[in-house]
């Protein structure tokens, strides 16, 4: 069975419990963020932290990995997103380098 099949075939099941029994669809997760001095973040849920930052280069401390570098930062990075970049003058790709 190949993977599409596979999972369409998990999620009429699912559907078909969840009709049957919609009380059991019913799921809360409670989470904390704390969004750190610079560009850094921590999210909390169920006893599980998970921290991101952002590098030196673009204002972060580096005090974590930054979003997207692992199966579940993107959330975070989602969660608590970076401010967006509005640079006060032009910089060329020297300038970084």
């Amino acid at each position: 069975m190949d993977k599409n099949t596979h999972a369409r075939e998990a999620q009429l099941r699912a559907i078909s419990i969840y009709e049957k029994r919609p009380e059991r669809a019913q799921v809360v997760n409670r989470g904390t963020a704390e969004v750190l001095e610079g560009l850094g973040c921590i999210y909390e849920q169920d006893g599980q932290r998970l921290s991101v930052d952002m590098p030196k280069a673009i204002g972060g401390s580096e005090e974590a990995p930054p979003p997207g570098c692992d199966g579940g930062s993107w959330t975070l990075g989602m969660i608590c997103p970076p401010p967006p970049l509005q640079p006060k003058h032009q910089h060329s790709a020297d300038d970084v380098l």
